[in-house]
């Protein structure tokens, strides 16, 4: 028996060291693949080693999904939809794996923003780059080769040079200098990847150039004297290419050419189009699409290259920026709700246009092996939040931290009362939910159009509560149940009402209408929906402090026994200032008035859960500012929040209901870069 035993534990000691020695394998082998992905770039051969993780060692469940969240991001970088099966895997096969789970939640839900606006498969989406890969000021220039595995711009925040970036590896090149020598901009690839055109000035003669470079040798192959020009497009047979010439304002708009390589002669397509707009080549090369400004919208026209008219493309609505596909069957164009595609044949339209993919501020610049390349930029919101003591109201350490991703546009947003929700206002009326522990989005459409002006949650946290926009939808609060997706009105509209916001239990509201001598918008408390019973708990104006504030929005406590509201006075010039900014809290029975915080301007407030402080935004003097006051005693102290805010963008949004955090959003410049697949699929 005791022989027995001892060849037993003997087996189970072989056992599991060869268990350790299978799991330290593979642990060495995942180490070997984030050398090749990491250090060397080997993306492929880092690819090869993963999914030999992910074959082999299944049993290692951490040790698989890991590979597998590895795997997804190096198919990620090189383009390919395998990094969404990746992904998927891991949330499906390893949900025990709680951190990788979310990892790949997040990674999918970056991959696919959003589904088109029309039936159908619909088009994907997924992000190239953003500001984060890179310095901002390249952000605003960036053009992909062909099979889409490179981009090319010039640093138009630093010295104008021409660089090329691998997008597998984040590797750069330069490929020519910029100052003190030249400045160089608008690069735009060959159809065979090998050459790219750019526009050049050369800083000592201030000539200005269209030059042309191969790309692996950075040997210069042309240069064609023409100034304020920018290259848009290449002719499939690589013999033409199609330039913008800049008017002699910045301001003005453009001309359209045609410039020949072989000689540099140039011939006029249009003597006017939009000084930003982009234009491209039929893929046969017979004909050029192209913007031409109209009034208050800018149309698009196809014209022969060869010579002769040009016809109309778009209808009444407009376009710009055309891009024609491979095929040469569609034109993708940009209008200010998203990117729309018409069929076309023998240089005229052969149907009706059709919104193809939802998207606001993007913007055709090509088509790449992968789909139809975007540019998206301008300037939003972004959520963000900082943790303070809920017994002091004070700063805790850590500073100011972005919420997820996925609340990126979130320009309204509140907690729910567990935390556990974050309920957002979407493009168009929509209402929109994020799971703190799934880490999705799910989207609520609504009947009610426009924009939405506030929003909160029920004390139960079982709706969402908000104000549609008053525009349109006067006098009316809405509350969504996540669970069903019903909508409901708790109340009548009450005419004359705007910025309604509701006591914790919805049994009051709190809004503005018009003083009954036209003296400006007073604030009102009543009960829910019926406006007879309204007392008036802030006049019109006030003599010393000057009118109410339209920024700041009314806000009971959360014991419903006050109101905040703010004040803006002018001391000068109504229209240059300066101002004086008030924030005011008074009883919900209109006694007690009491000024509390004082800054240049006032915007937007929050209560704290207690009702012992407020945090409010504005401007001190040019600066924007955080700042949360004690109610008892008016003690201010400033929070801080971000370098280089956009005054006019830092708004607080809401104070979580555990009293450890402050929602607000800032204003911030996006510039990001993402391809569109199976756009032609949807709709067809």
């Amino acid at each position: 028996m005791r022989r027995i035993t001892i060849v037993l534990l003997a087996f189970l000691c072989c056992v599991t060291a060869a268990d350790r020695a299978v799991a330290q394998n593979g642990r060495d082998l995942f180490q070997q693949a984030l050398v090749k992905e990491r250090a060397e770039g080997d993306l492929r051969g880092a690819i090869a080693i993963y999914e030999r993780i992910t074959h082999d060692f299944t049993a290692d469940r951490p040790l698989a999904a890991d590979a597998l969240v590895q795997l997804g991001q190096c198919y990620e970088r090189l383009g390919s939809t395998e990094a969404e099966r990746a992904y998927q895997r891991v949330v499906h096969e390893f949900s025990d794996q709680r951190e990788q789970v979310a990892r790949a939640r997040t990674r999918l839900a970056a991959l696919h923003p959003a589904a088109a606006a029309t039936a159908g498969r619909g088009p994907l989406a997924r992000r190239l780059l953003s500001k984060d890969d890179t310095d901002i000021n390249d952000f605003n220039d960036m053009v992909p080769s062909p099979d889409g595995r490179r981009v090319a711009y010039t640093r138009l925040g630093t010295d104008g040079a021409l660089l090329v970036r691998d997008l597998a590896t984040g590797a750069t090149e330069q490929l020519a200098p910029g100052m003190p020598a030249a400045w160089n901009s608008d690069p735009e690839w060959s159809p065979d990847g090998r050459r790219i055109a750019y526009g050049s000035r050369d800083n000592e003669s201030r000539a200005g150039f269209v030059r042309i470079i191969d790309v692996a040798t950075r040997r210069e192959i042309a240069a064609f004297r023409s100034d304020r020009s920018a290259p848009l497009d290449w002719s499939p047979d690589g013999r033409l290419l199609l330039v913008r010439r800049q008017g002699a304002s910045r301001m003005t708009d453009a001309s359209l050419l045609l410039l020949a390589i072989a000689d540099g002669s140039m011939t006029t397509l249009a003597d006017t189009v939009p000084r930003f707009s982009m234009a491209s080549f039929s893929p046969d090369g017979r004909f050029a699409a192209f913007a031409v400004p109209q009034g208050a919208r800018t149309q698009i026209f196809i014209r022969p290259v060869a010579g002769g008219a040009r016809r109309q493309l778009t209808d009444e609505n407009g376009g710009d920026s055309p891009q024609w596909s491979p095929d040469g069957r569609f034109i993708a164009f940009t209008r200010e709700d998203g990117i729309w595609v018409v069929p076309v044949a023998d240089g005229a339209a052969s149907g009706n246009a059709r919104l193809a993919y939802s998207i606001q501020g993007g913007y055709p610049q090509a088509w790449i092996e992968g789909g139809l390349y975007l540019t998206f930029f301008g300037s939003g919101s972004v959520a963000y939040e900082v943790p303070v003591d809920p017994r002091t109201g004070a700063l805790e350490p850590g500073g100011a931290r972005p919420l997820p991703d996925l609340l990126r546009e979130a320009s309204l947003f509140a907690w729910s009362p567990d935390m556990q929700r974050i309920a957002f206002a979407g493009a168009g009326g929509s209402i929109s939910i994020y799971s703190v522990d799934r880490q999705t989005v799910t989207h609520y459409e609504t009947a009610h159009q426009g924009a939405v002006w506030d929003l909160w949650w029920s004390a139960d946290g079982r709706e969402v509560v908000w104000e549609p926009d008053v525009r349109t939808w006067p006098g009316i609060v809405l509350a969504l149940d996540p669970a069903t997706g019903r909508v409901r009105e708790p109340f009548p509209s009450v005419p004359g009402a705007g910025v309604i916001s509701l006591s914790a239990d919805g049994s009051r509201m709190v809004y503005s209408r018009m003083a009954a001598d036209s003296s400006g918008p007073e604030l009102t408390v009543a009960p829910a929906g019926r406006a007879a019973s309204a007392v008036v708990v802030a006049a019109a104006r006030h003599p010393e402090a000057g009118r109410l504030s339209g920024w700041v929005r009314p806000r009971f406590s959360s014991q419903g026994d006050r109101v905040l509201y703010g004040r803006q006075k002018s001391l000068g010039d109504p229209n240059t200032g300066p101002w004086l900014g008030t924030l005011w809290v008074v009883s919900s029975d209109g006694t007690g008035a009491r000024r509390l915080g004082t800054v240049s301007v006032i915007h937007f407030a929050a209560w704290d859960p207690t009702g012992r402080f407020i945090a409010y935004t504005g401007l001190d003097g040019n600066r924007a500012v955080l700042r949360v006051v004690e109610v008892a005693t008016g003690a201010e102290r400033d929070v801080p929040v971000l370098p280089n805010t956009r005054a006019d963008m830092l708004r607080v949004r809401d104070w979580s209901h555990d009293g450890r955090l402050i929602g607000f959003t800032a204003g911030e410049a996006r510039w990001e870069y993402w391809v569109v697949q199976d756009l032609l699929e949807s709709g067809r």
